[in-house]
């Protein structure tokens, strides 16, 4: 026999279940009291009461079948009217089933075929990659591929290469962006030889010409490849930081006795009447020139032989010395001097 303890506990068992609301059913207290409300009440009462405030609006989409025991299957077209009759005349004992899992993702398969996804799903596409070929130049970094997808064609992708290919034009043409040396000219790196050197100072500060007139007269006389006026300035500055040294009576300046070069001395001012003439720098070879005017060749005369005399005095001097050294010390400097000694 049961207790009177379980018997007593299972009326407030029974309540509290009875609360629980049922799925598309309203709270009832017993399945007997209710069937006798419903049988009290006629058809137009029953369609009188109110919905569940929970019921869920009715979708666009249609919703997944749902199968009860005992009824047939619920689609969103007769959701209402089973509804209703389903309120009107429920079963005694028919439990609620929910559907399987199989069921749901059936349902929701057919939401997607009958409406499609809300977004269209793009196949991913993967940088063609090539093990052999070398890295691109930092320029076709702005070229590198760009995928489009486009709905006549799926398949295929569509991209500039940064490799030379046929018909491959590129983002950024090449014309947009002349080379300097396209709008500058080309730019020499002969190196000027003595004459050369010699006629830009001559023509700048012995004759007076402005740059313009001396880059067309180094031109004309010369030839060669074309020097511009900014070349021949930049020479010219360079040459002032290397200018031999001289006394008042046009002789040279030595450190040593035995030293072949001259003293020289750096001239940074710009101003043509302050800087001294190709006469007055080197006046020997001054007078070897042609296109020097006769007078400045006679005024460079004098200072040309003095220095020509010194020089060859010197190297003189010097070869005398070198002699003697190899008279006292045969085997030095001889290329078997060790073997030798």
């Amino acid at each position: 026999m049961e207790s009177t303890a379980d018997s007593a506990d299972r009326p407030a068992i029974r309540r509290r279940l009875d609360n629980v609301p049922r799925l598309m059913l309203p709270a009832r207290p017993s399945a007997r009291r209710f069937q006798d409300l419903l049988s009290s009440m006629k058809t137009e009462d029953v369609d009188k009461i109110p919905r569940l405030p929970h019921t869920p609006p009715a979708s666009d989409f249609g919703s997944p079948h749902i199968k009860i025991e005992g009824s047939p299957t619920l689609t969103q077209g007769s959701f209402s009217s089973s509804y209703t009759t389903a309120r009107s005349s429920p079963p005694a004992n028919s439990p609620v089933q929910l559907p399987s899992l199989a069921e749901f993702d059936r349902g929701v398969e057919s939401l997607i075929q009958s409406s499609g996804p809300p977004f269209p799903v793009r196949p991913l596409q993967r940088t063609p990659v090539v093990a052999n070929e070398p890295l691109p130049p930092p320029r076709a970094l702005y070229d590198q591929p760009v995928y489009v997808n486009t709905p006549s064609s799926k398949s295929h992708h569509y991209y500039h290469s940064p490799y030379p290919t046929s018909g491959y034009t590129s983002r950024h043409d090449a014309s947009r962006y002349p080379s300097p040396s396209s709008e500058k000219g080309k730019h020499c790196n002969k190196k000027y030889t003595n004459e050369e050197g010699d006629f830009i100072i001559y023509m700048w500060t012995d004759k007076g010409l402005k740059w313009e007139d001396v880059c067309k007269e180094f031109g004309r006389r010369f030839g060669g490849p074309l020097r511009s006026t900014q070349g021949l300035q930049a020479w010219y500055y360079r040459a002032n930081l290397n200018i031999p040294v001289w006394d008042d009576d046009g002789w040279l300046v030595f450190d040593k006795e035995d030293d072949i070069a001259p003293q020289v001395r750096q001239i940074k001012c710009r101003e043509r009447d302050a800087l001294p003439t190709l006469c007055q720098r080197y006046p020997e070879r001054a007078v070897t020139y042609h296109w020097v005017d006769p007078a400045h060749r006679e005024q460079a005369s004098e200072w040309a032989a003095k220095r020509k005399q010194q020089l060859d005095d010197r190297q003189a001097r010097r070869r005398e010395r070198e002699q003697s050294r190899q008279d006292r010390h045969p085997y030095v400097g001889h290329p078997n001097a060790r073997s030798k000694l």
